[in-house]
Parts: C-alpha cells; sequence; structure tokens
C-alpha cells in the first residue's frame, strides 16, 4: 500500500506519505533526479551537473536544482 513506509511490488519507493514533489511520488515511484534509498525511502537529489549528466551546450554553466539542472548561457 503506498504511503505505508514500505516497499512493496510494484512500488520503487514508499517514503510514508502520498505527498508527491520529494523525491518518492504520490503513487510511490522515484522522482525523475532523485535516488531513494532504505524503508521508509529517504530520497535525495541526484547532482546532475557535478555528475556530468547535464547536457547543457559547450559554454554554458549548469546548475544544479531539485529533480533536474538548469543550462545558462555564458
Amino acid at each position: 500500500m503506498c504511503g505505508d513506509g514500505a516497499v512493496t511490488i510494484p512500488e520503487t519507493c514508499d517514503d510514508g506519505n502520498v505527498m508527491g514533489s520529494d523525491g518518492c511520488s504520490d503513487t510511490c515511484t522515484r522522482d525523475v533526479g532523485y535516488e531513494c534509498e532504505q524503508e521508509p525511502s529517504v530520497c535525495t537529489d541526484i547532482d546532475e551537473c557535478s555528475l556530468e549528466m547535464d547536457d547543457c551546450p559547450a559554454g554554458d554553466i549548469c546548475v544544479n536544482i531539485d529533480g533536474g539542472f538548469t543550462c545558462f548561457a555564458m
């Protein structure tokens, strides 16, 4: 049951609530740009910039934001 803090199939996370946009969605799937571990799930933002997972054009600056990143032209 989503929101009970236990990760059960087909859930990919369960942080003990049914709020979205906190890394684990209201349907107990991992939000894009987050990693989730443990039970109840603890979700943390992935820093796409430092991991070089961004697709910013050459010369732009990558800035990490919750759940993703943004590119700034220089």
